[in-house]
């Protein structure tokens, strides 16, 4: 299996430098481990310069510049750490093995993110099958890429950001691929600033031109993800600012934006009202669409709304470029009829033309000197719109080669800037949402979603608008188009399979609806199951009931003969025990007795007789006789209307 060597060098190395950083060590004492560590790569005691630089670059991958490079070696030599002779600097023998140690940080490193690899093989072998050497080559490659370049998207992109979502809630895998983005800042931001250690004031004033998202990010339209995302550069670029103003009366850096871009934002908002008054449909299926209609009812809220969002921009200090005449000077403009050929498969023509004069009006306010640094370009436009990415990064756009581009993503701005303002000082401030891991993954996989909803969407637009589908016929897929439209923060561990599901399965009308009728049928089987279960529960009830009061009335009718047959028992015990007493009386009668002494004799007993009272004795006897009777009917809560029936 070919995997790319360099790739896996520089997943390592770039992790470990971000860790020595962040553990407050010096950038430059970074570099002189990394410098001294290639004496023992090469096998060798003596290099120049350019062989220390081509060393990093064999072993780190590091596109370290000569400067720095040089400026590190004059150190050691000062040290005494290395010896220059004839062009070349000498290490000792004692000094070369001290550092050798420092390779296995490296090594020990490359094993750690072995595993996480491994486990993105099958993750993806799990989702896609089993993968030969080729594809796994290019699935690892792919997953180096896609850690180091911001806008990098391929056929594994969407599983690896689906494998990330995935793991995220364990601390220790982004931890190592969070520290493999911020080398890789640090790396590019040393490539840019050669004096690592110097911290200098923004000099030339740069003006970022925000393109139609990320002024809905500002103001949170496109979800908490990508408005904290804005939210960190802008917290960047306060911090320049600060100090710029500390020296000069104006910032360093502002933001505005485009006529052309204002008028799009307008569309957006004239589009909702339609939406809400009924002249228009959901077609626009975004999460800026779906927050700006929720909570509206009429027009009015939309317009409302419209009036707060350039308000809220305004407060923010970000303002309308006053309107830039295209065609006053036609040197300046950049528009080619052969770029609307080249992307003509990709894109609509209006489309080009938008981005190309807007690539125009940045031009003009150059003054078409595009031969700069980012630092004094003047001007340019932020935008997460892959075509204006695309067309910008495309040579034909550019007036001389080596021209800097008039576009650029948040993600470059954010680690120029961010390394800007942590040069030199170890690294400890909190790492920008915009180069974590996970909050990349979570973007990506959030607008290849919303994408593939708007491509399905505008295909089935068209099927209805050729009469070959009835609105009716298509309302449940639109519903089910819709609910897959989704903001990075809805996308987590818990339900990302489905999400990449969807991507994977793309369904035609015709499948979601024979889906659909299969759904049908099994929900109209489970609803008459339901049903049949439900009255058979109830007639089960309903039986158990009458069997329960059928008990009770013969507990009662057992009750109550126990009850008479007591009664006729007591009667005859009564009548047994008078003829008892009569016969003793008449016995213990004597001659000598007087009929007054007979008399009082026979009145004492029936005094005592008469102290048992008939209704009591009866009431003893119903308790008794009757008692589980009424137990049971208390229990099975039966009423005597329930025993009369």
């Amino acid at each position: 299996m070919t995997i790319n060597h360099s790739y896996k060098d520089l997943l390592a190395s770039t992790a470990v430098f971000a860790e020595m950083a962040n553990k407050n060590v010096d950038l430059k004492l970074i570099l002189i481990e990394f410098i001294l560590s290639t004496y023992s790569l090469e096998k060798t005691f003596s290099q120049t310069a350019n062989d220390i630089s081509r060393a990093l670059s064999t072993h780190y991958e590091f596109d370290i510049p000569d400067a720095v490079i040089r400026t590190i070696l004059k150190k050691l030599k000062k040290d005494g750490t290395l010896k220059q002779e004839e062009g070349k600097y000498t290490i000792s023998t004692e000094e070369r093995k001290k550092w050798e140690e420092f390779i296995g940080k490296v090594e020990s490193k490359e094993s750690e993110q072995k595993l996480i690899s491994d486990q993105l093989i099958s993750y993806v072998e799990f989702q896609k099958g089993k993968l030969d050497d080729n594809s796994t080559s290019d699935l690892l490659n792919c997953f180096s890429s896609y850690l180091f370049d911001e806008s990098f998207e391929d056929e594994y992109s969407d599983l690896v950001s689906a494998f990330i979502i995935k793991n995220s809630k364990e601390a220790n895998f982004t931890k190592e691929l969070n520290l493999i983005r911020e080398g890789i800042t640090i790396l590019k931001g040393i490539k840019y600033n050669p004096e690592i250690n110097e911290v200098k004031p923004w000099r030339k004033e740069l003006t970022i031109y925000l393109d139609t998202e990320h002024l809905f990010n500002i103001c949170g339209y496109n979800g908490e993800i990508y408005k904290e995302l804005v939210s960190d550069l802008m917290e960047l670029i306060k911090q320049i600012n600060n100090e710029h103003l500390k020296k000069n009366k104006e910032k360093a850096i502002r933001f505005k934006y485009l006529e052309e871009t204002e008028n799009e934002i307008k569309s957006f908002f004239f589009a909702a009202r339609k939406i809400l008054s009924g002249e228009g449909n959901r077609g626009n299926s975004s999460v800026a669409m779906d927050t700006i209609l929720n909570g509206s009812s009429t027009a009015s809220d939309v317009i409302r709304k419209e009036t707060e969002f350039f308000r809220n921009l305004q407060t923010q200090g970000i303002t309308k470029q006053e309107p830039i005449e295209l065609y006053a000077d036609h040197r300046f403009n950049i528009e080619d009829s052969s770029l609307y050929e080249k992307y003509a498969s990709e894109c609509d023509e209006d489309v080009i033309s938008a981005i190309l004069k807007s690539f125009t009006a940045i031009n003009i306010q150059r003054k078409g000197n595009n031969n700069n640094s980012f630092e004094n370009i003047g001007h340019i436009i932020m935008t997460g719109s892959w075509i204006k990415l695309r067309l910008s990064s495309d040579m034909d756009t550019k007036i001389n080669d080596g021209d800097f581009s008039f576009a650029t993503h948040i993600y470059y701005i954010t680690q120029r800037l961010w390394f800007r303002l942590n040069r030199g000082l170890g690294f400890n401030s909190q790492l920008p949402s915009s180069l974590d891991v996970v909050t990349k993954a979570q973007m990506l996989l959030s607008t290849h979603l919303n994408s593939s909803v708007r491509d399905r969407y505008n295909k089935l637009e068209k099927e209805v608008e050729s009469g070959s589908k009835s609105v009716e016929s298509v309302q449940d897929y639109y519903i089910s188009l819709r609910s897959n439209v989704a903001k990075p923060e809805d996308i987590i561990p818990e339900n990302v399979e489905e999400r990449v599901k969807f991507l994977y399965e793309e369904k035609d009308i015709e499948s979601f609806q024979e889906e659909q009728s299969v759904l049908r049928k099994k929900a109209e089987a489970f609803d008459k199951f339901e049903r049949e279960k439900e009255e058979k529960k109830k007639s089960d009830k309903i039986a158990k009931r009458e069997n329960n009061i059928s008990t009770c009335k013969d507990m009662k009718n057992s009750s109550q003969s126990a009850y008479n047959l007591y009664i006729k028992a007591s009667i005859t015990l009564l009548i047994i025990v008078g003829c008892i007493i009569i016969w003793g009386i008449y016995a213990l009668v004597s001659v000598n007795d007087t009929p007054l002494g007979i008399i009082s004799f026979v009145l004492a007993v029936i005094s005592i007789l008469s102290l048992v009272k008939r209704k009591w004795f009866q009431t003893q006897l119903k308790l008794v006789t009757f008692k589980k009777f009424e137990e049971y009917k208390s229990t099975h809560s039966i009423t005597e209307a329930d025993l009369s029936k």
